[in-house]
């Protein structure tokens, strides 16, 4: 063994504690030889180990030695009565002394009581109670040694405390090493075979359905992400669920006084085996319940309105990111200024070299492969003219395109534009964060200045979503939940769906809590790993939340594109015609000045 094994004894008369106190002795005599490594310090015992603990009185050095061993996991106690084993209760609900009630223990016999399996039962009844499980009585009875225990879950008997004889050592000299066929404490809660355990939970998408029978009540299903898991436990653990609620439907809180409310207070004070409900862990809660491991890890983001629609000029800019802009306006300018520069010049040789002979419209060629028109006529047949027209005609092609599909999306879908990007602009414009009361005190800590409340009232967490979906809705206001939560309100409400900022605030294992030393708790820990291991609970996701992040254009008849929409298109059409008639008054003007007509000339290609 790792850990330090307990011994002690309590006894009700002189000869039995003469008797503890002889096989004590012997066990001391015989571990203690040359080679053995064992070491002994007796339970109370406090000597200065360091120099620095030599002035330290009787309580710090009482409070010192409780810490050097914190991890009491194995004891061997002997008794002679039940009243001798109370007196070892006290020591197992002492907190100080940090036993381990998931650890092993046992029981030494020494007592002559007529009817000692009355005692032993009402023995294992109490440790029941106390969540201690792995827990056997050794006496003698004649010549021979016989181990007791109990099961609390057996086929049609649940919650059983009758004393079973376990193993008998009768012949046990005759095996060399002293052994046993069986384990010296076997799994209890391996094999429940059906006997009940409480959950505290309630419908919570997408964690929690809870199915029933609408006439009766009666329990059907548990569905989702948690709830899934709760089920497949139940199947792999063999136990039946049976949910319980608290009166008013809260998870609770944990105050510093100790007190603890809601579903969590349920399990707290030990109504309740489990209670589950996307819990996050804390140190308050961890003091008083057992957290279980972590079965998934899901961040906590931030969900705001979509935004306002798209101005009608932006859903024609919106389909390219302005790099994209920039260096497409980059390159038809160079292309622009080159073609005036050799126009400038006037060589012919050159012209023909880079526009094609007896082009005298480039520009118009050059608009012409923008704007996707066929071009039959005066096609250039110079090696690198051709070349300079094919890289012109895919460059369009591939942008003109890309352009295109996306312009038609723009003027379909509802798109809308949000300026707000990170956690730290939505603190800075003051926006009201909506989260569960436990979490703001987290985000507190990161963000000193967000605005936090609690879901409550007409703020309840559905409602806010709602109002933060309604694109009439001009507050304010975001919520901080689990990216699988926002995610799961958005594919089931469409029409209102929310945006989440990529900004992770938080990254959260996923738990669930029990009684402090449940009897649960080794057995739940090695499923949640093997689940998790399985990759179940990845699967479990994807079967919750399957619809694509953004909204999905229906397929089937196109929509009719409204004029507030196309008005951007019409803007630019009325600046055209501003711009022709402006020409037209210039040609008009360039039949009586000479050098007008020079320069529109020169610009006409």
């Amino acid at each position: 063994t790792i850990s330090p094994i307990t011994m002690g004894h309590f006894s009700t008369s002189l000869a039995s504690r003469q008797i503890q106190n002889d096989l004590m002795d012997e066990i001391l005599r015989r571990t203690m030889n040359p080679h053995g490594i064992i070491r002994y310090l007796v339970e109370g015992e406090t000597y200065p180990i360091l120099e620095s603990q030599r002035y330290m009185n009787k309580e710090g050095l009482g409070e010192l030695y409780y810490k050097y061993y914190t991890n009491r996991e194995k004891s061997i106690w002997f008794i002679d009565s039940l009243k001798a084993y109370k007196n070892f209760e006290k020591n197992l609900l002492d907190k100080n002394r940090n036993y381990q009630r998931n650890g092993f223990f046992l029981l030494v016999y020494t007592g002559h009581e007529c009817d000692c399996m009355t005692s032993f039962k009402q023995i294992f009844k109490r440790l029941f109670e106390l969540y201690v499980t792995n827990v056997n009585i050794l006496l003698m009875i004649g010549k021979h040694a016989y181990l007791y225990t109990y099961f609390p879950f057996r086929t049609h008997k649940c919650h059983s405390f009758e004393p079973e004889m376990y193993i008998s050592f009768r012949g046990i000299e005759n095996n060399g090493n002293f052994s046993t066929a069986k384990s010296f404490y076997p799994s209890k809660v391996i094999n429940m075979h059906g006997c009940p355990l409480t959950i505290v939970t309630w419908n919570f998408p997408p964690y929690i359905f809870v199915d029933r029978d609408e006439s009766t009540g009666k329990l059907l299903a548990l569905r989702g992400l948690e709830g899934s898991l709760i089920t497949l436990m139940a199947e792999r653990m063999n136990f039946t669920i049976e949910i319980k609620t608290p009166k008013q439907l809260n998870i609770g809180e944990v105050f510093e006084n100790g007190t603890v409310t809601g579903a969590l207070g349920m399990v707290a004070n030990r109504e309740a085996n489990i209670t589950i409900f996307s819990y996050v862990y804390t140190a308050a809660r961890s003091e008083a319940m057992l957290a279980s491991e972590s079965y998934t890890t899901i961040p906590y983001v931030l969900a705001i309105a979509k935004g306002r629609p798209l101005t009608p000029f932006e859903r024609l800019v919106k389909p390219f990111h302005y790099i994209i802009w920039i260096c497409y306006s980059s390159t038809l300018f160079i292309a622009v200024v080159f073609i005036y520069m050799l126009r400038f010049i006037g060589k012919t040789r050159i012209i023909n070299l880079v526009q094609g002979d007896h082009n005298q419209t480039p520009l118009t060629y050059l608009l012409s492969i923008l704007y996707g028109i066929s071009i039959h006529n005066n096609i250039p047949y110079g090696n690198f003219a051709r070349f300079l027209f094919n890289s012109w005609v895919l460059y369009n092609l591939v942008l003109r395109s890309a352009y295109n599909g996306e312009l038609f999306k723009m003027l379909h879908d509802g798109t809308t534009h949000n300026d707000i990007k990170t956690i730290e602009q939505v603190v800075q414009k003051n926006y009201t964060i909506y989260t569960f009361a436990s979490l703001a005190e987290i985000i507190k800590q990161i963000h000193p200045k967000a605005n936090l409340k609690p879901f409550q009232g007409n703020y309840s967490l559905e409602s806010t979503m709602q109002r933060i979906g309604d694109e009439n809705n001009q507050e304010k206001i975001a919520v901080c939940l689990l990216k699988l939560t926002i995610q799961y309100y958005n594919q089931m409400n469409p029409t209102k769906r929310v945006r989440i900022l990529p900004q992770i605030l938080l990254t959260s294992p996923l738990i669930f809590f029990m009684p402090r030393h449940s009897f649960l708790r080794l057995r739940a820990a090695s499923f949640v790993l093997k689940t998790r291991q399985s990759g179940l609970m990845k699967r479990y996701r994807t079967l919750i939340v399957y619809a694509a992040s953004k909204k999905q254009r229906q397929h089937g008849d196109a929509a009719n594109l409204s004029m507030s929409v196309l008005m951007g298109l019409f803007y630019i059409y009325g600046v055209l015609m501003i711009l022709c008639s402006f020409v037209f008054i210039l040609e008009m003007l360039s039949e009586r000045y000479r050098k007008l007509q020079i320069l529109l000339d020169f610009l006409n290609i």
